[in-house]
C-alpha cells in the first residue's frame, strides 16, 4: 500500500480541524489506511508564511513555502515504492 500523505495550512480558512478528521475517516472507511496528517501552523493553504490566512494579506507575503515543507515532501516521495 502506498503510504498517504495529507498536508494543511492551519491558517487555511478552507480546511478546518474538523475537515482533516473527516478525509482520516473517509480514508479509513476506504481501507486506504490511515494517512500521515502534517498541519503546518503559520501557514496558508498555498504553505506559505501567513499571519491571517485571508486573501487580503497574499500580496504582501513572502513568495516562499514554511520551512519544513519541501522537506516533508521531499521524505514523502523518497519513500514512495
Amino acid at each position: 500500500m502506498i503510504r498517504r500523505q495529507m498536508t494543511d495550512g492551519a491558517r487555511a480558512l478552507g480546511a478546518t480541524p474538523e475537515d482533516i478528521a473527516a478525509v482520516e475517516r473517509a480514508f479509513a472507511k476506504g481501507n486506504h489506511g490511515t494517512p500521515t496528517v502534517i498541519t503546518y501552523a503559520d501557514a496558508n493553504h498555498l504553505f506559505m508564511p501567513a499571519q491571517t490566512g485571508q486573501p487580503t494579506e497574499y500580496a504582501s507575503l513572502p513568495k516562499t513555502f514554511v520551512p519544513a515543507l519541501l522537506d516533508d515532501l521531499t521524505r514523502w516521495i523518497s519513500a514512495l515504492p
